[in-house]
């Protein structure tokens, strides 16, 4: 997970705490089909707001200026288990905190959450560029047929 996430290692706790925390999610033969944290506390895990180890996601900042930031790219760690937060790794300050206004990818962040951003700067860098009229989009390869 470390690895994969591109995170350092001193966050090997973090990482374990979120894998025993995935594996008490998961259904057990041994469980009859159940979870352990289902067969101790009779409810059923949520897992609604469980995103891939690592991910990069965007805080809103309370504290933000007009005309500066007000979001702070972070990592996504894990669930927090004793509030209604999400645990982000900071890469510049090497630091974990719990955060609540947290978006999950570029693909879900909305104008609305983003204003005043640079949206330049939210893009990802391995993405195409995006065409300037439409005749330039890629056309369908010509269908093709086989008279053999």
């Amino acid at each position: 997970m470390l690895y994969l996430g591109r995170l350092p290692w001193t966050l090997w706790g973090e990482a374990e705490h979120h894998a025993v925390w995935i594996i008490n999610c998961v259904t057990m033969k041994v469980l009859d089909g159940m979870t352990p944290f289902e067969a101790a506390t009779g409810k059923k895990p949520n897992l609604q707001h469980v995103q891939e180890w690592g991910e990069e996601v965007w805080v809103h900042l309370e504290k933000g200026t007009k005309l500066g930031s007000r979001v702070k790219e972070g990592h996504w760690v894990s669930v927090n288990d004793k509030s209604k937060g999400f645990c982000i790794y900071w890469p510049d300050t090497w630091k974990v905190s719990v955060e609540r206004n947290v978006y999950h990818g570029k693909d879900t962040v909305t104008a609305d959450c983003l204003e005043g951003e640079d949206w330049d700067s939210l893009k990802d860098k391995h993405d195409p560029p995006l065409p300037d009229t439409a005749n330039e989009l890629p056309q369908p390869p010509a269908p093709t047929v086989n008279l053999s």
